[in-house]
């Protein structure tokens, strides 16, 4: 009996540059010319995010994968494609990268935020030990849309309770009537949600990194820091007309959050607004924007598209088009440097 072929998989080099960035390249297997799967896609960046990750990870401390975020651009055939993660995030506890795959003539195939917990000796021999008696893990989100059942459930599960604790606050809404609302049996739900306070943390997260996915994808292709903030601006207020109910709900019940997941929320709130201070400082480094300090401007721009989900009766007769615009142009007028004027020659009159 002849032995079964097993596939040659691609070809995949990644290396560290500089602090905070990663390149690499990924070839399909004898030169071939095929489109490449999402796994393959997604172990590219994964091998991209951990190099680049790897020179400053103290002795003794490891990296588990805690979130994937997924957007695929492109499905046409290519023989190679080149990669660069570039470090978002970074704390004693976690550390956030974003990829970005392309073919050779640039265009980008797919655009990937990947979390990683950093974790000690012990932890990780446990979280190794789990995942050996683990199912597999489940398919990150695609094009914003979940792919396993386990993300529908949770998104179905985040929009039905959005839903009841807008009606009656989170303090008089019950997990029945939340199951109820997204119809599962009670029990099915907390297959997913330990408790009604782990249901609350879950929307504030599950909508989060919903907005950083699209504000990651939107400046994906963007080359100038007002293109890049434009591009975020646009994304944020879309997905907050998307979501009104669920901002509404979420900027309400934050006391209502227990210590605890109030400081994990408040964490991948940072990281957003980390995401726009970054652009901010890019415009500043470059010269297009004036001297100012990104984390200030951040939170305006936040606060600012914000104001379309939460003050429809004041706003909301103009369009959500003519809203983003204004607000674009209006934070963009203020961060543009202004024109240096030539100097007059010595004894020269003013015309």
């Amino acid at each position: 009996m002849s032995k079964q072929a097993v596939p040659m998989q691609p070809l995949m080099v990644a290396r560290s540059e500089t602090a905070g960035r990663a390149s690499g390249g990924m070839v399909a297997p004898n030169g071939s010319v095929a489109p490449f799967g999402l796994g393959a896609l997604l172990d590219f960046a994964g091998a991209l995010a951990t190099a680049g990750a790897a020179p400053s990870l103290p002795r003794g401390r490891h990296l588990v994968e805690t979130a994937c975020e997924a957007r695929r651009f492109l499905r046409s055939a290519v023989s190679d494609l080149t990669g660069e993660a570039v470090l978002q995030h970074a704390s004693q506890a976690e550390t956030t990268w974003h990829v970005t795959l392309r073919r050779p003539d640039r265009s980008l195939v797919a655009a990937i935020t990947l979390t990683y917990a950093i974790i000690g000796d012990r932890e990780a021999a446990e979280a190794e030990a789990m995942a050996a008696e683990a199912p597999a893990p489940a398919t990150p989100a695609v094009n914003g849309t979940p792919t396993s059942l386990a993300e529908k459930r949770r998104d179905q599960i985040a929009a039905a309770a959005c839903g009841v604790i807008a009606r009656k606050g989170f303090a008089n809404a019950t997990m029945r009537e939340i199951a109820d609302a997204a119809g599962l049996h009670v029990p099915t739900m907390y297959q997913y949600v330990a408790s009604k306070d782990e249901l609350l943390e879950l929307v504030y997260n599950w909508t989060m990194a919903n907005v950083r996915t699209d504000v990651a994808e939107a400046t994906a292709g963007c080359d100038t820091a007002s293109d890049k903030l434009r591009a975020t601006i646009a994304a944020i207020i879309e997905k907050g007309d998307h979501y009104r109910h669920r901002i509404a709900v979420l900027n309400r019940e934050t006391k209502s959050l227990s210590p605890a997941a109030r400081a994990r929320v408040l964490a991948h709130y940072r990281t957003l607004l980390r995401q726009i201070a970054d652009l901010v400082s890019e415009g500043v480094a470059s010269g297009e924007f004036r001297e100012v300090e990104p984390e200030i401007i951040a939170n305006l721009i936040d606060g600012a598209c914000d104001i379309w989900p939460l003050r429809q009766f004041a706003v909301g007769e103009f369009g959500r088009d003519r809203f983003n615009a204004e607000v674009a142009e209006f934070v963009i007028a203020g961060l543009r440097r202004p024109a240096t004027r030539p100097k007059r020659a010595a004894g020269a009159k003013p015309r």
